[in-house]
């Protein structure tokens, strides 16, 4: 009630303290003419952080000045978002074939907890032919504490010699982040070919030539990493 007078306006402020101290925003909007006594009126809020916890309350003007607000609602718990981009995932262990790419959980989750993250790669960090890994990356720990929760994902069938770049994405139960930016460049281990078997005499060509036969290592040194170029 405007106490004989007509209401010219309604203010809307929020909190995350029951004291309303201090204010994180505050909304005015005009009265509607004519407006009666009980009447409900709606007010969208923008700028609530998502998850976050709040509290509101409202008070109403007229001609003669601003009326006292009145006492705040009971808690409010703003609806959360999608998490943020996360950060780009690290190399961890690497095989001749294969890398395990690790992420940890510093991703800001909008008030939703961070359920699980998924990883794709390509050989361009432009990622124009992505391959999306099956499944998602497994947690690994730890799930409490000071240090964050650790992701990871071993990311085998891959070439040697070959860039490889990684982004993860996260989700919550409100939805997907955007994919992280990409990762530095990744190669698998690289090292020295396989030891061979010794050599055998294929044939006595004369006196002083000797013609030799050899196998090469079982996987050509592919599965080391590298590629044979030369015997000696």
């Amino acid at each position: 009630p405007g106490h004989g007078l007509a209401l010219t306006g309604f203010a809307v402020r929020w909190s995350e303290s029951p004291s309303m101290h201090p204010e994180l925003g505050r909304a005015e909007l005009p009265a509607d003419q004519g407006i009666q006594a009980g009447a409900k009126i709606y007010c969208k809020v923008t700028g609530v952080t998502p998850g976050s916890k709040v509290y509101f309350d409202c008070a109403a003007k007229s001609d003669f000045g601003w009326g006292e607000f009145c006492p705040c609602t009971p808690e409010v718990i703003a609806a959360p978002a999608a998490p943020d981009q996360p950060a780009p995932p690290e190399g961890g262990y690497k095989t001749s074939t294969s890398l395990v790419m690790y992420v940890d959980d510093t991703t800001q989750d909008n008030g939703g907890r961070i359920s699980r993250y998924k990883l794709m790669y390509d050989t361009s960090p432009t990622f124009p032919d992505p391959v999306l890994c099956p499944g998602c990356m497994r947690l690994v720990g730890p799930s409490g504490g000071p240090k964050p929760r650790r992701f990871e994902y071993p990311v085998t069938g891959l070439k040697s010699g070959r860039p490889y770049f990684f982004s993860v994405s996260a989700f919550n139960s409100a939805g997907q982040s955007a994919w992280s930016a990409p990762s530095a460049a990744q190669y698998v281990h690289q090292e020295e070919p396989a030891q061979m078997s010794a050599p055998r005499l294929a044939q006595a060509v004369s006196g002083s030539v000797l013609s030799i036969s050899y196998m090469p290592p079982a996987n050509l040194g592919l599965c080391t990493g590298g590629t044979v170029f030369e015997y000696e």
